[in-house]
C-alpha cells in the first residue's frame, strides 16, 4: 500500500470513529486477513479519491451511526457523507464495494443481496434484530421469512468481518428468555435457502443470544467460518451455533460457549471442522449425512477441544454418513460420550486416531461408542478404525452395540485405554484389537 493510501485509510477510520480510541482498532496490519485486504481496497480508493479531489462512485461504502445522513438520496461515498445505517450502504453499493461500519450501535435486519464486504470496527460495531421473531416456526430457520435474522445473506461472495451481532435488543421483548437474555433473533448470520450462494467468509465476528442458528451456511454453498465467536445460542433443542447444510467450506478456529450443538454440519459434501473450541453446550461438534451429494468429498474434523457438555452430551461423533468421516486429534473432556459412530448409510470405515477423552469419573461415561442405530431412521451395518487415541476415567472405555440382522465392527489398534472400569463392551459386535505395544499396520496407514 503507498503511503498515500495508508494515510487515507487511517483518515478514513479515525472519521468513522465515535471515540479518539477506536481510532486504533481497525488500522492496516491488524484485523483478520480477509478483513485487512478488503480495508487495503478501500484504502487505495480513498487514496484515489483524495489524489483526484473527487467522491467515489464504486468501490468502499461508509457507515456512521452517529453522523452519517439518513437521506434515501445519501450515496455513502465519503467518510464526511456517511449513511447512517448498514442497509442503506448495501442498498447504494455496486457489486464487490467494501463497506467500513464504524464503531456504534445499529439496530437493523440487515439483508446482503449482491457481492460485498462489510467490516465493522471490532466489538465496537454492534448490530442488534430491528425485529423480534426468534419462534415463529418449529421445522425452518428463516420460517418462510418470518424469523428475524440480523444479516441474511442472498447473494454469492459475501465477506462479514470485524463485528459483533447481538440478539437480545434492549428495547424489544419477546418473552423468549434463554440464559437470562431475552432473545429477539431466530439467527445471527445465515445464508438464505434459495442458495446455493458461494463464498460466503465469516471473520473476526461475535455473535450472542440467538434462539437458533449462530452463524449458519445454510444454503448449500462454499463457506469460510474463521476465528468468530458464539455465545448463547440454545433457545431450541435444534440449536446449533456454527450450522452447515449440504455445502463445503472450512470452519477453524472458532469459540462456541453455551450452544445447544457447538457446530454441526448436515449432508455436507466436504467440510473441514478444525481448531475449534466449544464448550458449555449440549452437544460438541458432529456431521450427520455426509457425502450424500455426487462429487463430494470426506469430512474432516481435527484438533478441536469440546469441554462440558455433560452427562448426556457427546463430544465429537459422525451419524450415517454416505462417506466416512476422519476424526483426528481432538481433545474431549467431561462429557457423556466421548467420539460415536452412529450407523452408516453406505460402506465406510470411519477413522479415529490420535484423540483423547478424559471422562473426568462422571458416572455413566463412555469414550467411543459404536452402534449399527440409526435411532428414527433404522438401522444399519458400520465400521469403525480407532487408532493412538487415549480415553482414561470413563465407565466404558469403549461401548459397541449392534441390532439384529446388522454388524458393527472395529478395529481398535494402539489405543491406551487406562482408568476405565469395564475397557471394551460389546454383545455380538466384532471387536478387533491389535497388539498396542507394537502399533500395527493399522495405525501406521493412517499417518
Amino acid at each position: 500500500m503507498s503511503p498515500m493510501g495508508s494515510r487515507a485509510l487511517t483518515a478514513v477510520m479515525c472519521a468513522l470513529a465515535s471515540t479518539a480510541s477506536a481510532c486504533t482498532v481497525a488500522t492496516v496490519g491488524e484485523g483478520t486477513e480477509t478483513s485487512r485486504a478488503a480495508l487495503a481496497t478501500a484504502a487505495a480508493a480513498v487514496g484515489a479519491g483524495e489524489e483526484a479531489g473527487a467522491t467515489l462512485a464504486c468501490g468502499v461504502r461508509f457507515v456512521n451511526a452517529a453522523t452519517g445522513s439518513g437521506s434515501t438520496t445519501a450515496a455513502c461515498r465519503s467518510p464526511g457523507q456517511a449513511c447512517r445505517t448498514i442497509q442503506q450502504a448495501v442498498g447504494v453499493a455496486c457489486p464487490g464495494d467494501v463497506v467500513i461500519v464504524g464503531a456504534g450501535r445499529f439496530v437493523e435486519n440487515v439483508v446482503i443481496d449482491k457481492p460485498l464486504s462489510v467490516i465493522g470496527s471490532g466489538d465496537g460495531t454492534v448490530v442488534f434484530p430491528a425485529a423480534s421473531s426468534p419462534a415463529p416456526c418449529v421445522d425452518s430457520s428463516v420460517c418462510g421469512g418470518a424469523a428475524s435474522s440480523v444479516v441474511l445473506v442472498r447473494a454469492n461472495d459475501v465477506t462479514i468481518a470485524d463485528l459483533s451481532i447481538d440478539g437480545d435488543n434492549p428495547a424489544l421483548s419477546s418473552g423468549v428468555v434463554v440464559r437470562g437474555a431475552d432473545v429477539d433473533a431466530r439467527n445471527g448470520i445465515m445464508t438464505d435457502v434459495g442458495g446455493p450462494f458461494d463464498g460466503l467468509q465469516v471473520h473476526n465476528v461475535t455473535v450472542r443470544n440467538v434462539y437458533l442458528r449462530g452463524i449458519d451456511a445454510s444454503s448449500g454453498g462454499t463457506f469460510v467460518i474463521e476465528e468468530s465467536r458464539v455465545i448463547n445460542v440454545s433457545g431450541d433443542p435444534q440449536a446449533a451455533g456454527i450450522f452447515d447444510t449440504e455445502g463445503g467450506g472450512v470452519i477453524d478456529g472458532n469459540v462456541v460457549v453455551d450452544a445447544g450443538t457447538g457446530i454441526a454440519a448436515n449432508r455436507s459434501r466436504g467440510t473441514r471442522i478444525t481448531n475449534n473450541t466449544v464448550t458449555r453446550s449440549a452437544g460438541g461438534i458432529h456431521t450427520d449425512n455426509a457425502g450424500l451429494a455426487p462429487g463430494s468429498s470426506p469430512d474432516v474434523v481435527a484438533n478441536n477441544v469440546v469441554t462440558d457438555c455433560g452427562a448426556d452430551g457427546f463430544g465429537v461423533w459422525s451419524f450415517a454418513p454416505y462417506l466416512p468421516a476422519t476424526f483426528r486429534g481432538n481433545r474431549v473432556s467431561r462429557c457423556g460420550v466421548g467420539l460415536a459412530e452412529l450407523g452408516q448409510n453406505a460402506p465406510a470405515r470411519a477413522v479415529f486416531v490420535d484423540n483423547q477423552v478424559d471422562g473426568a469419573s462422571l458416572p455413566g461415561t463412555i469414550g467411543l461408542y459404536v452402534t449399527t442405530s440409526l435411532f428414527d431412521y433404522g438401522s444399519s451395518d458400520v465400521r469403525v478404525v480407532a487408532a493412538r487415541n487415549t480415553i482414561a476415567n470413563t465407565s466404558v472405555g469403549v461401548y459397541v452395540d449392534e441390532q439384529t440382522g446388522h454388524s458393527a465392527t472395529v478395529d481398535l489398534d494402539c489405543d491406551a485405554l487406562p482408568g476405565d472400569a469395564e475397557a471394551i463392551v460389546s454383545g455380538d459386535a466384532s471387536v478387533t484389537v491389535h497388539d498396542r505395544a507394537a502399533c500395527t499396520a493399522v495405525a501406521e496407514a493412517l499417518n
